[in-house]
C-alpha cells in the first residue's frame, strides 16, 4: 500500500491481481517489511512498479484528504444525509441537465465539440488537479504496458466512493454513493467483476504472452539491415519487460496481388482465413502516446515469425466515420496508382474478436453530443526508416523534402488523396542495401488524416482543419473558417519543416542567444489566441513572414556567404516563391486592410520585438527571374500546384552537381527546453486526447491541445508585461503591527527576552560534549572506562562506541547513551575492587568482546582469501593473439579480460592526443596572426623612415618574446608526433614473441585435447551446452509441437526407456543392452561361477563365526 496525495506516485493503494504469474511471491509484504533500509525499501518499490502494472486488473484509489479528491461530493451527502435507495444502491450515468440540477458528477471525456462543462470534476482547485492527475498516471503506467480495450477503477475518498471505467473515448464516473452507510453497491461490483472473464474485464485476447521458446527466438534475431536497425531493435528487448505475440488474422494480410489491384476484396475473406492467424513477436514499444484517451498510438519493432524478419508495427485508435478513412486502405489505394516513395503495407485492419465483433469504445454513448466512436486498428509497414531528424547535411534533407514533395504530388494527381498532416515527424529516411552498398530514400507516412478528392465538397471535410499545429499554414491558423484546406496548405507546411529543420540543427542569427532563439520558435510556431466559431486561431507573425516573403532566420557560414548553390539559395527562391502566392491570397482575406494580432498576442509580440533584429528582405530575388523587381506583375497562386515548388527544388538540386555548400549540421538546439515540455500536466494531456479529423480538442484549462505528436519544440510563450510599484516597508511593517493583538506582542517580547546574544543557547547538545551533562568531566568518564577496562580488546571496543555515538544530538538518546557509560563505568570501578559479582560480569562482558573480534578478524581474513581467489580466477591469461602497435599502445599480447590498466592508458593517450591537436592549431593560428602583425610593423617603419617620420616599433624589437613561447609549443607538439610515430614503430620483442607463440601453441593443445575427449564420448561443458542450443532458429520455427517434443528428447544422454525408444526411432546409434552379460562370461559358465561363489561365501562365514568364537 502507499500513501496516496503525491502526484508521483505510481503505486496504487489497492491492486487487484490475476492468481498465478507469480502474483503471491512479487507482491508478498513480509520481505519488503523486513527492509530496513529506507534507500533499498524505495529502490524495491520502484523496481516493483512495472512489474505490477503488467499484471493488475483492477485498481482502487483512497485518499482521506478531500481536498485531494478529483470528484465533487453533492451537497446531501456532505451534509450527513442519504440518498434515496435508487440512487445509493445502484450508480448511474447523469444526462448534462440532471446532473446541472443535482450537481452529480457527468461522464468526462476528451469531447470538446457539445461544450459540455466537466461539473463532476474539481479542476479549479490545486488539491483537485493533483488528485485526477495520479489518477490519469496510475492508468496511464497499466496501459502503457498491457493491451486493454478498457479499464476499470474504483476511487474512494473517506466514506464516498466512484465507480469509473475508462477507455480511449473518455471517462465514465458513476455516481458517488456512501459504501459505510450502503456498502451493497461496491460489493455487488467487487462481485461481478470477479464473475468476469478477460474479455469482459478488458484485455485484448488477440495478444498473448510469448512462450519461452518464441523469446528465444525474438531473442536469437541477428538479420539488420544497419547498425541503427540493430540498435533499435535492442532497445525494445527490456530487461523485465514481457514479450509478447500478437494474432493477426490471415485475412488481414496484404498479399502482392491485392497491393496492385488497391482493394482488400481480392484477398477473399472466407472462414477459413479468418481462423488462421500469423505471429507476431514485439517487446517495449519504440513510441507510444502519453495520453490515456485518444487515438492511443503505439508503435513496435516486431518480429515476423513465419517470414523472419523485422516489420514496423502500429496500432491505434481510429475514429469510425464515412470520412475517416483507414491507413491500410489509404495505403492500398496509393500502391494501385504506383505512388512512388511510400511504405509497403503488409497487414491491416480492425482488431477482432471471435465471433467478427471488433473492439470499439462505448464512452461516447453516454454523452450527448459526443465525438464519433474509436475502433482499434492495426498495421504493419515492411520498412523501418529513420526520422527526419537523423538526416547528415543539409543536401540530404533538401533530396528528403523534394522526394516527399513528389510523393505528394503523385498521391494528389493520381490517386486523388491529400495528405492533410505534414509534419517533422512524417517525412522519414529509409536507409537500406542495394547491391552491397547503402543507400537511401525518403518515406512519406502517417496518413491518418487524409483527405479524398472526391469527399473534398462535403461540408464536414470542408470545416476540418487538420495537421500539426507548428506547420499548419499561416492562412488556415489566422482564418481557420474562411479557406478550406487544399493542396496549397500542405506544400506550406512542407516549407515550415524546412525553416524548423534549418532553426533546429544549423547555425542561425537566433543560435547565438538560446533564450532568443526560445522565444523567436514560440512566436513564429508555438502562438495561439482567441476562439472563432469554436476553432482556435493564431499564427500572426508567421502570417506577417509568408506575406512579407522574409526567411524567419539567417543562416550563418556555409552557403550564405555570397551566392553559392546550397541551402540559403533554396530558401531565397522559396521565399519569393510564398510572398508571390500570399499577394494572390490577399484580397481573399476577410478585410483588404492587413491581418491585425489581437490585444494579448500585440503584448505578447511587443516584448521580444526590442530584442529581434531590423526586418530584413531574406529573398531579394523571385527564382526564375530578376524583373519581378522592378516590373510589378499580377500575383499568381503559385502554390496551387506542385509544379512551381518542384520546380524550385528540382533547379537547385540540379546546379547542386557542380558544388553544394554543405551547411553543417550542430547538435539539437531545441534539446535544453525539452524538458519543459515534461512539466505539463497529463491530466490535460489526458481529457484532451489525440487529433481526429481536426487538432482543436479541448483540455482541461481550455487551450487546444497537439496533434498527436512527440512534440520537439520549445512550448514557451513570451513573458506578459510586468509592471512593479515601489513598496513602502516601513509603513506596511507599521500596519502590520497595527492589527497585531497586544497578546500576541507580549508573547513575543517574554520569548525574546530568553535569548542572548551574548550566550546562545544550543536547543541540543551532542553526546561527545560530556561536560555539558554530568559533573563527571569527559575524563573520568572516557578515560575512566579506558583505564579500568580488563582488557585490549574490551578499549578498543569503548573507543569504537564513543566515536558512533559522538554526533548524537536527541535528547533521550543522549541521556540513554550517557547513563548506560556511566553503568558500564561503576561496573568496571567495582570489578577491579574485588567485588564478585561485578568481576564475573566484567569477565563475561570480556570475553564476549574477545570473541566478536576474533569472530569479525576471521571473517576479514575469508573475505581477504576470498578476494584473492576471485583475483587469481579472472587474472590475465594470453590467448595467443598479437595486438599490433599503434600511435597510442605498443606491441602488447592480447589477454582475456583485458587489464582496466592498460584500456585506460590508451582511452587517456587518444583524449590527450586530441587535446593537443585543438591546442597546436590554435597556437599555428596565434603564431600566424603575431607574425602578420611584425611584418605589417616592418613595413610601417621602412614607409615611415622612407618619408621622414618618426616611428616607434612595438612588435620588431620585442617579436622574440612574443615567438619563442609559441614556437616552443609548436615544437613540443611535433617532439609528441614523433614519439606517437616511433612507438607505432616499435617491434615486438623476441621474449614477448616467444611468450605469445608458447600460449598459442598451449591454447590449440587445449583445444585439440578437449575435441578429442569430445570425440571418444566425454560429455563436457560444450557438448551440454551445443544440445541445449537447439536447431537454428528458422528451422524451429518450422517444426511442428511433436517434432520439437522429439527433439528435445532426443537431446538428453540417455540410451534406455522412453528416450531410448525416441532415439531408435530417429536412427540414433546406440549401444547393446545386453553387452553387460558377456562383461560377466560365457552364459554357459553362469552355473559353474554362481556355485563357486557360493562355496566362497560359505567359507567366509565360517571363518568370521571362528574368529568371534576365539575372542
Amino acid at each position: 500500500m502507499s500513501k496516496s496525495g503525491g502526484t508521483n506516485d505510481t503505486h496504487q493503494n489497492v491492486v487487484v491481481y490475476n492468481v498465478g504469474n507469480g502474483v503471491q511471491r512479487d507482491s508478498a509484504i513480509e520481505p519488503a517489511l523486513n527492509e530496513d533500509v529506507p534507500k533499498k525499501r524505495k529502490r524495491r518499490g520502484a523496481k516493483d512498479t512495472s512489474a505490477e502494472s503488467l499484471r493488475v486488473t483492477l485498481c482502487i484509489d483512497v485518499t482521506s484528504e478531500p481536498d485531494d479528491s478529483p470528484f465533487v461530493v453533492p451537497v446531501s451527502m456532505q451534509d450527513g444525509e442519504t440518498m434515496p435507495d435508487d440512487a445509493a444502491g445502484k450508480p448511474k450515468i447523469l444526462s448534462d441537465s440532471v446532473a446541472t440540477m443535482q450537481g452529480c458528477p457527468t461522464p468526462a471525456t476528451t469531447n470538446s465539440a457539445s461544450g459540455t462543462p466537466l461539473t463532476s470534476l474539481r479542476l479549479e482547485t490545486e488539491g483537485g488537479k493533483r488528485g485526477l492527475e495520479r489518477l490519469v498516471n496510475n492508468v496511464y503506467q497499466i496501459l502503457r504496458q498491457q493491451f486493454l480495450v478498457h479499464f476499470f477503477t474504483v476511487f474512494a475518498c473517506r466514506d464516498h466512493a466512484w465507480l469509473l471505467r475508462w477507455d480511449r473515448a473518455g471517462l465514465v464516473i458513476s455516481e458517488p454513493f456512501n459504501f459505510v452507510k450502503e456498502p451493497l453497491t461496491l460489493y455487488t461490483f467487487l462481485y461481478r467483476f470477479a464473475c468476469m472473464n478477460d474479455a469482459q474485464r478488458g484485455r485484448d485476447l488477440t495478444v498473448v504472452p510469448a512462450s519461452e521458446e518464441e523469446v528465444e527466438l525474438m531473442r536469437s534475431v541477428d538479420k539488420f539491415e544497419t547498425q541503427w536497425h540493430e540498435s533499435q531493435f535492442a532497445a525494445t528487448l527490456v530487461p523485465g519487460w514481457p514479450i509478447y505475440k500478437i494474432l493477426v488474422p490471415e485475412h488481414d494480410v496484404i498479399s502482392k496481388a491485392v497491393l496492385r489491384k488497391g482493394s482488400s476484396k481480392a484477398q477473399g475473406n472466407t472462414k477459413g482465413s479468418r481462423n488462421r492467424v500469423r505471429k507476431f513477436l514485439v517487446g517495449a514499444p519504440c513510441f507510444m502516446n502519453k495520453s490515456v484517451m485518444g487515438r492511443a498510438t503505439r508503435c513496435h519493432i516486431a518480429y515476423d515469425v513465419a517470414e523472419d524478419r523485422l516489420i514496423f508495427f502500429k496500432e491505434y485508435w481510429r475514429t469510425d466515420t464515412p470520412t475517416s478513412h483507414p491507413e491500410g486502405e489509404v495505403y492500398l489505394r496509393l500502391h494501385s496508382k504506383n505512388v512512388s516513395y511510400i511504405a509497403t503495407p503488409l497487414a491491416a485492419g480492425d482488431v477482432r474478436v471471435k465471433g467478427g465483433r471488433v473492439h470499439q469504445t462505448r464512452s461516447q454513448d453516454f454523452i450527448k453530443g459526443s465525438d464519433p466512436k474509436l475502433v482499434q486498428y492495426r498495421l504493419l509497414l515492411k520498412e523501418i526508416a529513420r526520422p527526419l531528424k537523423d538526416y547528415e547535411d543539409s543536401l540530404q534533407l533538401v533530396e528528403v523534402i523534394y522526394q516527399c514533395l513528389r510523393a505528394h504530388e503523385e498521391a494528389w494527381e493520381r490517386a486523388g488523396v491529400l495528405h492533410a498532416d505534414i509534419s517533422t515527424e512524417n517525412l522519414l529516411i529509409q536507409w537500406y542495401m542495394e547491391n552491397g552498398e547503402l543507400k537511401y530514400k525518403a518515406l512519406l507516412a502517417d496518413w491518418g488524416l487524409c483527405k479524398y478528392i472526391e469527399e473534398m465538397d462535403q461540408p464536414v471535410v470542408k470545416a476540418s482543419r487538420c495537421g500539426t499545429w507548428p506547420f499548419i499554414s499561416a492562412v488556415l491558423l489566422f482564418y481557420p473558417t474562411r479557406f478550406v484546406q487544399g493542396v496549397s496548405h500542405d506544400l506550406e507546411s512542407f516549407i515550415h519543416v524546412l525553416h524548423w529543420m534549418c532553426l533546429k540543427f544549423h547555425n542561425t542569427d537566433y543560435s547565438r542567444i538560446p533564450l532568443r532563439l526560445r522565444r523567436h520558435v514560440a512566436i513564429l510556431y508555438n502562438e495561439r489566441d482567441g476562439q472563432v466559431q469554436g476553432q482556435f486561431t493564431g499564427g500572426f507573425e508567421k502570417m506577417k513572414h509568408m506575406q512579407d516573403g522574409r526567411i524567419p532566420f539567417e543562416l550563418e557560414g556555409g552557403s550564405a556567404k555570397g551566392k553559392r548553390v546550397g541551402l540559403h539559395m533554396l530558401l531565397g527562391k522559396l521565399a519569393a516563391l510564398y510572398k508571390e502566392h500570399y499577394a494572390w491570397l490577399k484580397p481573399q482575406f476577410p478585410s483588404s486592410n492587413p491581418p491585425t494580432s489581437p490585444k494579448r498576442s500585440v503584448l505578447r509580440v511587443s516584448v521580444v520585438r526590442g530584442q529581434l533584429p531590423p526586418a530584413r528582405d531574406s529573398a531579394p530575388e523571385p527564382p526564375d527571374s530578376e524583373e519581378a523587381t522592378t516590373v510589378e506583375k499580377p500575383a499568381k497562386p503559385v502554390l496551387q500546384s506542385h509544379k512551381q515548388i518542384i520546380a524550385v527544388f528540382g533547379k537547385v538540386l540540379a546546379m547542386a552537381e557542380d558544388g553544394w555548400i554543405l551547411d553543417k549540421k550542430t547538435e539539437d538546439k531545441f534539446a535544453p527546453y525539452r524538458s519543459d515540455e515534461k512539466t505539463a500536466s497529463k491530466v490535460e494531456a489526458t481529457l484532451s486526447g489525440e487529433a481526429e479529423s481536426s487538432e482543436e480538442h479541448m483540455s482541461v484549462e481550455g487551450v487546444p491541445s497537439k496533434r498527436v505528436r512527440k512534440n520537439d519544440y520549445p512550448p514557451l510563450s513570451p513573458p506578459p508585461h510586468l509592471s512593479f510599484n515601489p513598496v513602502d516597508w516601513e509603513a506596511m511593517a507599521a500596519a502590520l503591527h497595527s492589527l497585531t493583538s497586544a497578546e500576541s506582542l507580549a508573547h513575543r517580547a517574554r520569548i525574546a527576552s530568553f535569548v542572548s546574544s551574548l550566550r546562545p543557547l544550543g536547543l541540543r547538545t551532542p553526546v561527545c560534549n560530556l561536560l555539558a551533562h554530568r559533573i563527571p568531566t569527559r575524563w573520568s568518564l572516557y578515560r575512566g572506562l579506558l583505564r579500568d577496562a580488563p582488557s585490549d580488546d574490551v578499549r578498543s571496543r569503548i573507543r569504537t562506541l564513543f566515536q558512533k555515538h559522538k554526533g548524537l544530538r536527541k535528547a533521550s538518546t543522549v541521556k540513554r547513551v550517557l547513563a548506560r557509560y556511566h553503568k558500564m563505568r561503576d561496573m568496571f570501578a567495582a570489578a577491579k575492587a574485588g567485588e564478585p559479582r561485578s568481576q564475573a560480569i566484567v569477565e563475561r562482558y570480556a570475553r564476549m568482546v574477545a570473541f566478536c573480534n576474533e569472530k569479525a578478524r576471521n571473517d576479514r581474513l575469508a573475505q581477504e582469501m576470498l578476494a584473492w581467489r576471485d583475483k587469481l580466477a579472472k587474472r590475465p591469461i594470453m590467448t595467443g593473439i598479437f595486438l599490433r602497435a599503434t600511435i597510442y599502445h605498443g606491441p602488447l599480447p592480447r589477454l582475456k579480460p583485458q587489464p582496466k590498466h592498460i584500456s585506460g592508458l590508451i582511452g587517456w593517450r587518444r583524449k590527450q592526443r586530441e587535446r593537443r591537436i585543438d591546442e597546436n592549431r590554435a597556437n599555428e593560428e596565434q603564431l600566424m596572426d603575431m607574425q602578420c602583425e611584425v611584418e605589417q610593423e616592418r613595413a610601417l617603419a621602412e614607409r615611415a623612415l622612407q618619408e621622414g617620420q618618426p616611428f616607434k616599433s612595438e612588435f620588431v624589437e620585442n617579436a622574440d618574446l612574443w615567438l619563442n613561447p609559441m614556437q616552443e609549443r609548436a615544437d613540443e607538439f611535433e617532439a609528441m608526433l614523433a614519439r606517437d610515430e616511433e612507438r607505432a614503430r616499435t617491434p615486438f620483442p623476441p621474449a614477448l614473441t616467444a611468450q605469445i607463440m608458447a600460449a598459442r601453441r598451449e591454447k590449440i593443445a587445449n583445444k585439440t585435447r578437449e575435441l578429442q575427449r569430445e570425440r571418444a564420448g566425454v560429455v563436457l561443458k560444450r557438448t551440454l551446452r551445443r544440445r541445449r542450443q537447439g536447431p537454428p532458429a528458422h528451422i524451429l520455427a518450422k517444426l511442428s509441437e511433436e517434432e520439437k517434443h522429439l527433439d528435445q528428447v532426443s537431446r538428453s544422454v540417455s540410451e534406455v526407456g522412453y528416450v531410448g525408444m525416441v532415439k531408435r526411432r530417429l536412427g540414433f546409434k546406440l549401444r547393446d543392452p545386453e553387452a553387460y552379460k558377456v562383461e560377466l562370461g560365457n552364459p554357459k559358465e553362469m552355473e559353474r561361477l554362481e556355485r563357486e561363489a557360493a562355496e566362497i561365501e560359505a567359507e567366509n562365514e565360517r571363518r568370521r563365526r571362528e574368529d568371534i568364537a576365539m575372542r
